[in-house]
């Protein structure tokens, strides 16, 4: 019989986020859920009242079709090739002090920009900054600043998807360390020669990789040596 997880407990969540499906969310469902973890909660590290003027609109960059503030609460995120969400380290971000050991909430200097995308359909994808949005919700800020790319209105979702993932991967992949799993996931959704081939190898052999392959008999532990074989 398969346990309903109780999504009040940090434990629960943390399994729950990490077994996420890879397709669209929205950002704000996911803030929603880690705003009713219980721990989190008592320790005072979300705000309730959102401030929306944070930004004064002259920072802010306008929706370039509706000329409006762009939301947060408007925003999804594509876990195809996005990394797994670790709720620890979200945690200690949101436990984070400043230099005057002061608690940081959402840092202006440090947030910078969330990089957005805005598909043909008028969906806006967080493709850059996925933690950093849900920082801001959890802190009260639902109008952060913004880099607006804006996709081609000729492009089918598949083409958007693949060119957020290759922008993910050069921004975060070629610049800071990630994992290999996650490096080989976001590679497969820009369709990476090298990943599509270690991917055929997994589903021939029925192992998944950060369900990848969603239909896997069991998962691969020690995924850098397989590549390395």
């Amino acid at each position: 019989m398969t346990t309903t997880p109780d999504l009040t407990r940090f434990t629960d969540v943390d399994k729950y986020l990490k077994q996420l499906e890879l397709k669209t969310y929205s950002i704000k469902e996911i803030a929603d859920i880690i705003r009713k973890i219980t721990s989190l909660c008592k320790e005072g590290l979300f705000v309730e009242d959102f401030n929306d003027n944070f930004y004064k609109d002259i920072e802010l960059l306008m929706h370039p079709e509706t000329g409006e503030k762009i939301s947060l609460e408007d925003c999804y995120v594509d876990l195809t090739y996005q990394r797994v969400l670790k709720l620890k380290t979200l945690a200690g971000h949101l436990k984070s002090i400043d230099r005057n050991k002061n608690p940081m909430q959402y840092d202006k200097m440090c947030a910078g920009s969330i990089d957005i995308a805005i598909r043909p359909n008028g969906k806006i994808y967080v493709w850059d900054g996925f933690r950093r949005s849900l920082i801001a919700l959890l802190k009260g800020i639902r109008y952060p600043l913004f880099s607006i790319y804006v996709h081609p209105k000729t492009n089918a979702i598949q083409d958007c998807r693949a060119t957020e993932a290759f922008a993910f991967k050069k921004r975060n992949g070629d610049n800071e360390s990630m994992a290999k799993e996650e490096l080989y996931k976001s590679g497969i959704v820009f369709l990476n020669p090298k990943d599509l081939r270690t991917k055929n190898c997994l589903e021939e052999s029925q192992l998944d990789v950060l369900k990848t392959i969603p239909d896997a008999v069991k998962s691969l532990g020690g995924f850098a040596e397989f590549e390395n074989i």
